[in-house]
């Protein structure tokens, strides 16, 4: 049986519901019915409690933010040899993820039968760039393609309807995007909204959504129209900022780990990913000691959920126990 003890973590622009639970503590028994006849052992109990866990990230409320710009951040913990013997101790990292999101590039919504599978694109208008804005009859239900890259790649789709009065804007991405902000505008003279380049210029769009947190795969602008003086053709421009979920190969992880520089324990990592306590003799019933890892966010890592757990284990101080039940361990080199 083992204990656990956890530690939820946001990393910035993700609301992470969570707490920091209170470790409990497991026992086990060593005897001969356990361990083969030829190990000695001494009577008594193994037992471990994890007495405390820390960190360097800034806890607010019932979470710990991890910001992807300050990538490093130290994690203890502690545990204690609860038991009335010396035990050796190991411990390992259990890691969950999700919604892990880099940068990825700017998405516009063009009309859509404009685009073409195959990648290839034409100009909308002849004097203009291609794949930036269309045209919208008022009070018509239509759909445009949202594109990516030089390539324009499909990555989602634009709805457009008048509902009472008002004129939505449903922005819908493809799985694996996510809006993190958004930008629409809507003119019966297209020179309005163009830069001296001839491309619509975003930031001087007259709806935004603002910094979308967290990230989200659709978004929808509700404008008045029903006393505007659009017209019923008008030229429509969407835009919006996109990450891209990153997938990561099972045992991959979005964070590196090593043991924390100066740490006065004597932790081994072992090739089955367990983290060993290699001291001699092991720990004297009653003591503690801490296991102090540093961790480092990938270099892409933008946004997302992170957790990670500390499963520990006690085991009986006698070299032959170790050999026979962790034969892993790098102290069997020793």
């Amino acid at each position: 049986m083992t204990v656990k003890t956890r530690l939820l973590i946001a990393i910035p622009l993700i609301i992470l519901m969570g707490a920091l639970v209170a470790a409990g503590f497991s026992m086990a028994w060593f005897g001969d019915a356990e361990l083969p006849s030829s190990v000695s052992y001494t009577l008594g109990t193994v037992e471990l409690d994890i007495t405390d866990v820390q960190t360097t990230l800034e806890r607010v409320n019932d979470e710990f933010l991890w910001d992807a710009d300050e990538p490093t951040a130290e994690f203890t913990w502690t545990l204690k040899n609860a038991g009335t013997k010396s035990a050796f101790l190991r411990a390992r990292l259990i890691e969950e993820f999700e919604f892990i999101l880099a940068e990825s590039d700017s998405a516009t919504a063009a009309e859509a039968d404009t685009y073409h599978e195959d990648g290839r694109h034409k100009y909308i208008f002849d004097k203009h760039a291609w794949f930036t804005y269309f045209k919208y009859t008022m009070g018509e239900d239509e759909t445009a393609v949202f594109v990516v890259g030089s390539k324009h790649d499909h990555v989602g789709e634009v709805d457009l309807e008048v509902v009472e009065g008002e004129l939505r804007v449903v922005i819908t991405l493809d799985e694996g995007y996510y809006m993190r902000e958004a930008h629409l505008h809507i003119d019966a003279d297209i020179e309005e909204f163009l830069n001296p380049a001839g491309n619509p210029a975003p930031g001087q769009f007259d709806w935004k959504s603002g910094d979308i947190q967290p990230p989200e795969a659709s978004y929808t602008f509700s404008v008045p129209v029903a006393d505007s003086d659009l017209g019923t053709r008008v030229y429509v421009a969407v835009h919006a900022s996109l990450m891209e979920v990153l997938s990561y190969e099972e045992g991959d992880s979005p964070v590196t780990w090593e043991l924390t520089d100066g740490c006065p324990y004597e932790w081994r990592l072992g090739d089955d990913g367990w983290w060993y306590y290699c001291s001699p003799g092991g720990v004297p019933a009653g003591e503690e000691v801490t296991l102090c890892l540093t961790g480092t966010l990938g270099d892409e890592v933008r946004v997302g959920a992170y957790r990670v757990e500390v499963e520990a284990e006690v085991l009986q101080a006698s070299s032959e126990a170790l050999e026979h039940e962790w034969p892993y361990a790098p102290c069997n080199e020793e």
